[in-house]
């Protein structure tokens, strides 16, 4: 069940050309779970006709999947350190508490990983607030300027009971820090210390943390001899993005993941993305010149660059890796004849990637030293499309 209601305050005064709230409520009842219910409520404030202020605060509530909770489970090979490998120092006496011999060596540096479904979990809730505001600038008209807007909006997100795998690396390296069962559980050893795999079903993680802003600019110039142009400049910052992740002290361990790549499982968290635009209009004809941008990531050298011995790869000395940044190009033309069926059909010729750009190694992501999620393969890729509009 879902009902929202939208009550106008005010309307066409000074200092408030619109200012209404807006109220919504969601239910849902689950065989599985308790039935929830959760909130929104938004404010919008215009003071002028060019400008719209607006904030808004609501809860969200996400039970998981049939695939989360009764997949049967598939296994992937990682590229994971063993501690207890030739091992010294502070570890010595917990590695030999966990029966690993003392003489152990670790051969293989790719440890299988089991992942699957959960029966035993249960919903995220989230709290969301937002802030933001878009102005139709009085630029208007101004010279060659046809309109410029701009757009900023900044969330913050608060997730409790995020569902996610947990990442294999950090369940090993707790489990020989701590030998306690809520991490050692996990981890399954023959008796001459080799690991066999390492259980990565999904869990309920203490939460996720997450701020950001969406920075939007959208410039059109009047149409000329030449044809029209418009810019446009999408960016997305992340201010942090933290891991709330269970310990064995019954609290929860923060780990800032913004401005990094985990690599197992493969996911990366980068602090700006951005886009811009290029358009051009004449007649029948368009086309569009698009940069996309992505900033570096920094990921931990682990896995077989490390346990083969090959750190001098790794760019920030033996420890961490810097994945540089991207700047991908992407070109497309469209022609919308006008005299063919009153100008229903488009057809498009485009190229992304048209300089090659090749994504950076990924050192610890499991397949292919390429985190897949963030950048593309490598290589051009062309297109034809063509569509017909009814």
């Amino acid at each position: 069940f879902y009902g929202e209601i939208i009550v106008p305050i005010l309307a066409d005064r000074a200092g408030a050309d619109v200012l209404n709230v807006s109220a919504a409520l969601r239910y849902s009842d689950y065989d599985l779970f308790d039935s929830e219910t959760v909130s929104k409520l938004a404010v919008n404030w215009g003071p002028t006709s060019n400008l719209m202020l607006r904030a808004s605060f609501s809860e969200g509530f996400r039970a998981p999947n049939i695939g989360e909770l009764f997949n049967l489970g598939s296994r992937f090979d990682a590229g994971i350190s063993d501690r207890c490998s030739n091992v010294s120092g502070a570890d010595a006496a917990n590695c030999a508490a966990l029966g690993v011999p003392p003489d152990y060596s670790q051969l293989n540096p790719q440890i299988s990983v089991d992942t699957g479904g959960n029966p035993d979990l249960v919903p995220e809730t989230s709290d969301t607030y937002t802030f933001g505001f878009s102005w139709d600038t009085p630029m208007d008209d101004v010279g060659a300027i046809d309109s410029f807007l701009v757009e900023v909006n900044y969330y913050d997100i608060e997730i409790d009971g995020a569902i996610q795998p947990p990442v294999a690396q950090d369940l090993l390296n707790a489990c020989i820090e701590t030998l306690e069962d809520i991490y050692c559980n996990a981890v399954n050893r023959l008796p001459s210390g080799t690991i066999t795999s390492i259980e990565g079903t999904l869990q309920n993680i203490g939460g996720i943390e997450t701020s950001g802003v969406d920075l939007n600019l959208d410039l059109g110039l009047a149409e000329t001899g030449i044809g029209g142009f418009r810019f446009q400049w999408m960016t997305s910052f992340l201010l942090d993005y933290d891991e709330l992740i269970p310990n064995a002290a019954g609290t929860f361990d923060r780990v800032a993941r913004d401005g990094t790549e985990v690599g197992s499982p493969t996911r990366g968290y980068p602090e700006i993305k951005s886009t811009i635009n290029t358009d051009w209009m004449l007649g029948d004809w368009q086309a569009r010149l698009s940069l996309r941008y992505m900033s570096s990531l920094t990921e931990n050298c682990s896995g077989l660059v490390s346990d083969f011995g090959q750190t001098q790869f790794c760019s920030d000395g033996p420890d961490f890796n810097k994945m540089g940044t991207r700047l991908y190009t992407d070109a497309q033309v469209s022609w919308s004849p006008s005299n063919l069926n009153e100008g229903a059909w488009t057809f498009t010729l485009g190229i992304n990637n048209l300089f090659d750009e090749r994504p950076p190694i990924c050192f610890s992501c499991d397949l292919n030293s390429l985190d897949g999620t963030l950048y593309p393969i490598g290589g051009q890729f062309w297109y034809m499309r063509a569509i017909f509009e009814m």
